[in-house]
């Protein structure tokens, strides 16, 4: 009787500490607005809605594949949507504290093996000098296998999201009259399979003024706590009439007032945003943000 008192104590502090957490959240509804946009244009925008969606699934995969996991099991609605708004089991705003089960968040988070050290890393490359460069390239998740270290390249572990996310990328392509972002596009799509975005880098860095100017790579490294060098696929589009904003200022569709850069750009990746502004390069300031968040959650179904 007196261990079913504390077991019910501990699970109703574990219920007012979500409760908690959740305050700190506010739902916020967007809806976008296309007047400004021709028909294909909008066909454009769902596309890249689309395509931004596949990189939300590797998201999760790289952040806190257990939490996908708890995500799709859990029965409790506030848990499910404190999981969305993180894509993690770990507060990104409280020190990346638990707030289901006790496990610490992992310094290498989904893109080590757990307990994997650097001076574990540096040990392997010194006696294996020839597996340096797949265990540091930025474009790999690092495995164990047995006593070895492997490295897997993103386009071969990722390949059932980076496909049709590529194939939505080449359908934007296919509607928009400009020839130059067209191009960009296409060829980013390629890169995605082969995880080299030197060419697709420099015809993004050429476009002229274009209507919508799309990030859609994985450039940032702050969920590598262990070496510091793996980058994780986040995409970011900013547009002259519309633009698919990076998702700094929101996760999924929940707004909270920090200040903390690091905090704000490492939550998680579903949410585009969509501004209206004279020039793309001024969209990071802008405060009205729109959000298509689209079936991101039936996507996480699968």
């Amino acid at each position: 009787m007196r261990v079913s008192a504390i077991l019910l104590a501990v699970l109703m502090m574990k219920a007012s500490d979500i409760d908690e957490r959740l305050a700190k959240w506010q739902p916020v509804k967007m809806s976008f607005d296309g007047s400004g946009l021709r028909p294909r244009e909008r066909q454009i925008v769902q596309k890249l809605v689309e395509a931004s969606q596949y990189l939300d699934n590797i998201y999760w995969r790289q952040a806190d594949p257990e939490a996908l996991t708890l995500y799709k099991s859990t029965q409790d609605p506030k848990l499910r949507r404190l999981l969305m708004i993180h894509g993690s089991r770990f507060d990104l705003i409280d020190e990346n504290h638990p707030f289901t089960g006790s496990e610490p968040a992992s310094p290498g988070w989904g893109l080590y093996p757990k307990g994997l050290t650097r001076e574990e890393i540096e040990q392997y490359v010194k006696q294996h000098p020839e597996k340096k460069e797949e265990l540091y390239s930025p474009y790999t998740i690092v495995e164990r296998r047995g006593g070895e270290l492997v490295g897997r390249p993103y386009h071969e572990v990722y390949r059932p999201f980076l496909e049709p996310a590529a194939k939505a990328l080449r359908e934007a392509a296919g509607l928009s009259d400009d020839a130059a972002f067209a191009e960009f596009l296409r060829q980013r799509a390629d890169a995605l399979l082969v995880d080299d975005y030197f060419k697709s880098d420099l015809l993004w860095m050429d476009l002229k003024d274009p209507k919508f100017d799309v990030i859609f790579a994985p450039y940032e490294t702050y969920l590598d706590e262990v070496l510091g060098v793996i980058v994780y696929k986040r995409n970011c589009c900013f547009g002259k009439i519309a633009a698919v904003e990076r998702y700094n200022w929101l996760s999924r569709g929940h707004v909270r007032m920090t200040r903390d850069r690091n905090v704000i750009d490492r939550l998680s990746i579903s949410v585009v945003n969509l501004v209206t502004r004279p020039s793309f390069r001024h969209a990071r300031n802008e405060t009205q943000v729109v959000s298509l968040q689209g079936n991101s959650e039936q996507r996480l179904g699968k």
